[in-house]
Order: structure tokens, then C-alpha cells, then sequence
């Protein structure tokens, strides 16, 4: 899948719903439609879907984790990740 297009995805995902983790971003990523109603054909994989997280500076990841659980009962930790300029919205412009 092209870059851009999964990129573009992304920021949609996270403008519409503010912080998502990893696994969940992912999950939202494969159901999600396409302009025609029609869910998309191709899907990242987790392994670059994180790689573009983490690499692309529109994206930040929160100082905060989701724990989550697998089948075998061990925990591990989850990445939360926002747009970059969600914070500097909220703050009130300084005037000259």
C-alpha cells in the first residue's frame, strides 16, 4: 500500500477519534470504508503500521500505554498515539 494513502488514513482515524493504541488503530484501519461504501482492499500490516507511527512527525505517541492480555494470561504494553497538534489547540494564542 502507498505511504501517503495509509498515512492519510491514519490522520482521518485519529481526527475523528482522537487517541487510539496500536491494536485498536490497526483493527479500525481494517474495517474501515472507502468512499463507495466498500471496505478498503489493501491493509498495512501492524509491523508497518507502527513504523509509520513512529517514523511520520504528524503522529505523537501519548505518555500514557494500554495493558492488554493474550491467551496465554501474559500482559504487555500498547502504544497510544494522537496527531501532534491536537496540544496546541487548547492552548490560548499569546497576544503581542
Amino acid at each position: 500500500m502507498n505511504h501517503k494513502r495509509a498515512v492519510s488514513r491514519i490522520k482521518r482515524l485519529l481526527t475523528e477519534h482522537g487517541e487510539l493504541d496500536t491494536a485498536t488503530l490497526y483493527d479500525r484501519m481494517r474495517l474501515q470504508k472507502n468512499y463507495a461504501g466498500k471496505l478498503y482492499n489493501n491493509v498495512v500490516p501492524i509491523n508497518q503500521l507502527t513504523n509509520l507511527l513512529s517514523k511520520n512527525k504528524i503522529f505523537e505517541k501519548c505518555n500514557h500505554t494500554v495493558s492488554s492480555n493474550n491467551l496465554t494470561g501474559s500482559t504487555y504494553e500498547i502504544a497510544v498515539w494522537k496527531l501532534r497538534g491536537d496540544e496546541d489547540e487548547s492552548k490560548d494564542p499569546v497576544d503581542n
